[in-house]
């Protein structure tokens, strides 16, 4: 819980199991405020389209046995940043 990366563990539909405190930071909630939650929903990707169906078909490919990384945009505290999302 200590890594300065964003991670999130996410159930093959996108539900939320557990995040770590540097994602849970980004948006100022608690790490156990996202369990259950909908990553398309309450993520700094939501606010993107074009990031919501780059990580969708990252989370389904991964679902599927495929591992994969995408350079992908977020949009936190009024500024869009650029990440790379692997799973």
């Amino acid at each position: 819980d200590t890594a300065q990366e964003l991670m999130a563990l996410l159930t093959p539909d996108g539900r939320i199991l557990e995040v770590n405190r540097t994602a849970a930071a980004l948006t100022g909630e608690r790490p156990e405020d996202f369990a259950g939650q909908s990553f398309w929903d309450v993520t700094p990707a939501a606010r993107i389209p074009e990031t919501v169906a780059a990580l969708r078909k990252l989370v389904e490919d991964a679902a599927g046995g495929t591992a994969g990384q995408q350079e992908v945009e977020l949009q936190a505290g009024g500024q869009r940043r650029q990440a790379v999302a692997s799973v």
